[in-house]
């Protein structure tokens, strides 16, 4: 395994522990962390940190960047000569904390890590090595999650996810009525979406709407990504539901709503409202028909993956009185 030299912090004062988790927070940006894998890599430090000054006063933190396999990651580890741990089968416990700090304790600290390691003898110290691997996510990463009403066979609910190396499209549509015909006529809107990208979404929502005029129509929520920019455009018709939520949790404002028009597509097309916004890797996008109450506690956003989101949702906001669909999407980014 080949590392890139070490950064040591010496941890003999309260400052010192900014000073570990501003240093490992920075490393791990420029190993290509994104911004949630950093904030956890910064939290184990943190709790790392305040356990050498309340049970050895004084000790260092050592960080580097690694590679193994054409993988690459970061390792720290807690070094000090304090007393040591009388008990590390029972430190390792889950909820087991003494520090007083962020309450992770060292089970804690091993749930954020890949790898972990503890080594302690009584009057000697304790080295606590972490490693943390940097995993090669998609893009743009999704999940879909749907039902039909009650009493129905098919669902007049269709969404497109189409994601190519530079830029992505994702769509919700929801076919006026219930039953075969709904479908009928949500399919006619994918398949000119899926003919059309990658068309600016006015440009695709107008397509629809001349496609689908002889028809019931339609309502619909669309948005497209740009890798290279890092910005997501979005439009919508009708109720379909959208919010955007940040995935840094100190960003401001933390979610952004879409600004539906009224209007059916394939009827009567409203003047369209297109926004573009910037987004930043950990940012999940959510759209979801009015089937579906979409109401979301945003930290639940940050830890659950776009499936479980979609899932859940479902789960706990299906109203029973309507065809129902969730996607969630979370852009990542990075070079393509």
């Amino acid at each position: 395994m080949a590392s890139n030299g070490e950064t040591r912090i010496a941890v003999d004062s309260e400052p010192d522990l900014i000073v570990a988790r501003q240093k490992g927070r920075a490393l791990a940006a420029e190993i290509g962390f994104d911004s949630t894998d950093q904030t956890l890599i910064a939290t184990a430090i943190s709790e790392l940190s305040r356990n050498i000054r309340l049970y050895a006063k004084r000790g260092e933190i050592v960080l580097c960047a690694i590679a193994e396999n054409g993988r690459r990651g970061i390792a720290l580890e807690a070094r000090d000569e304090g007393p040591g741990i009388a008990d590390v089968t029972r430190a390792l416990e889950p909820g087991f904390s003494t520090s007083g700090g962020l309450g992770l304790g060292l089970p804690g600290v091993r749930r954020l890590a890949d790898e972990f390691e503890v080594v302690s003898n009584a009057g000697t110290g304790t080295r606590v090595s972490v490693k943390k691997w940097l995993v090669h996510r998609p893009w743009l990463e999704s999940g879909v999650a749907g039902s039909a009403l009650p009493g129905q066979r098919e669902s007049g609910d269709a969404h497109v996810v189409w994601c190519q190396p530079e830029a992505a499209v994702v769509a919700v549509v929801d076919g006026l009525g219930h039953g075969s015909e709904a479908t009928r006529v949500a399919a006619l809107a994918v398949a000119t979406i899926d003919a059309a990208t990658p068309a600016a979404p006015a440009t695709m929502i107008q397509l629809c709407h001349d496609r689908l005029r002889t028809t019931r129509g339609v309502v619909m929520s669309m948005a497209a990504f740009d890798r290279a920019s890092s910005t997501m455009t979005w439009v919508g018709v009708g109720n379909v539901a959208g919010v955007l939520l940040r995935g840094d949790h100190h960003a401001s404002p933390s979610e952004e709503h879409l600004l539906l028009r009224g209007g059916v597509i394939g009827a009567v097309l409203p003047n369209l409202y297109v926004a573009t916004l910037p987004v930043a890797p950990g940012d999940t996008l959510v759209f979801a028909t009015d089937g579906v109450r979409l109401e979301l506690p945003s930290d639940l956003a940050r830890r659950a993956s776009p499936q479980q989101i979609a899932n859940q949702l479902l789960a706990l906001g299906g109203r029973g009185t309507d065809d129902a669909l969730v996607v969630a999407v979370r852009f990542w980014g990075g070079a393509a």
